[in-house]
């Protein structure tokens, strides 16, 4: 069985940096690491997921974004968790490869639906491999930029629109001010210790706007 491998540039996240980064309760995030990255999707797939750093469980940062992807099927979209598991195991052959939910090829789910493209044709991920000939125009990934290989690039958790990202290749994939390599927790730091925005901006020679941002998400995780 091949397992992922902490490596330089592919991102290092505990159980508890994705419940920051991803906005969802800890408790979530624990059991996810726990019974699917540890254990379902290795059973569906043959994959490990997660690795050992220091006995605690990480993954790459392929992994959160299915684990984004996993949380958006079942919280906003309604899909159950055993269909989720099913369409993944089936993406993962359709499209070959350990991470289909981390590739742009999806394109529109509903709770017992979910349509992907293949090289330009677009399919129901279900048993029938039935094939659809109308186009889908509902943007699945609001928060994710891919390459140019259609794999997951950057994560926003914010929103595309907001200056905070997550991004493997920079300071080890933890959350920075986009096209710097500011650490977002070391602004909110210095936010928490009493300085102004603007301040905080002059020091760093960021926009105020970018350290409302880092006020925002760390607030809200």
């Amino acid at each position: 069985m091949e397992t992922a491998i902490a490596e330089l540039g592919t991102g290092i996240y505990t159980s508890y940096d994705a419940a920051k980064i991803l906005r969802i309760p800890p408790s979530k995030s624990s059991y996810w690491f726990r019974y699917y990255a540890k254990s379902r999707l290795v059973e569906s797939i043959g994959f490990q997921y997660n690795f050992d750093m220091e006995n605690v469980l990480a993954v790459n940062f392929l992994t959160l974004v299915e684990m984004y992807i996993f949380y958006v099927l079942k919280d906003e979209i309604g899909m159950n968790s055993r269909n989720i598991v099913k369409y993944h195991s089936i993406l993962s052959k359709e499209l070959n490869t350990y991470y289909p939910f981390a590739c742009g090829n999806l394109i529109y789910a509903e709770k017992k639906n979910l349509i992907f493209e293949d090289k330009g044709r677009f399919k129901n991920a279900d048993d029938l491999r039935q094939t659809f000939i109308e186009e889908f125009v509902l943007p699945f990934y609001k928060k994710i930029t891919f390459d140019d290989s259609y794999i997951a690039q950057k994560f926003h958790p914010l929103g595309k629109d907001k200056s905070i990202v997550v991004d493997p290749e920079h300071q080890f994939g933890k959350p920075i001010i986009d096209g710097t390599n500011i650490y977002a927790e070391v602004i909110y730091d210095y936010y928490l210790g009493g300085d102004s925005k603007d301040l905080i901006a002059d020091l760093f020679e960021i926009t105020v706007e970018n350290v409302q941002d880092v006020i925002t998400f760390s607030e809200a995780a």
